[in-house]
């Protein structure tokens, strides 16, 4: 039914967030355009700039988390980083309260790369 309907996007917003996220610092951050695995993490965060309207407040947290605690920190693309960053803009104003103090927690960060400094200021606006 309906409930089914707002359950199937969830998930995927979780399971891409999870997948996106995979190998962080493993040496897999950087990858050849036009593999496999840049192709499927480009498509992936254009898909979840497309869910992210099925982003609820119970949900947003744990959104959050997987964002700036598994994902922003890589070393990524121009091309994936945009769709990320479009991803982390459209979170920050659809959940502000919820959003902020991760993104705030990531700013704080003081090894942080410039590509990722970037993007986080980016996000802010």
């Amino acid at each position: 039914g309906e409930e089914g309907v707002r359950e199937l996007p969830q998930y995927l917003i979780r399971k891409l967030l999870k997948e996106t996220g995979e190998g962080a610092g493993d040496g897999r951050d950087v990858m050849m355009i036009g593999t496999y695995e840049y192709c499927r993490k480009l498509r992936s965060w254009q898909a979840l700039c497309l869910l992210d309207r099925f982003i609820t407040d119970d949900m947003a947290e744990e959104v959050a988390t997987l964002l700036y605690e598994g994902n922003i920190g890589r070393q990524t693309h121009a091309a994936i980083r945009y769709f990320m960053e479009a991803f982390g803009i459209r979170m920050l104003r659809a959940h502000p309260g919820r959003a902020a103090p991760y993104l705030l927690g990531a700013l704080r960060k003081l090894d942080l790369t410039a590509q990722v400094q970037s993007s986080l200021l980016t996000i802010v606006g």
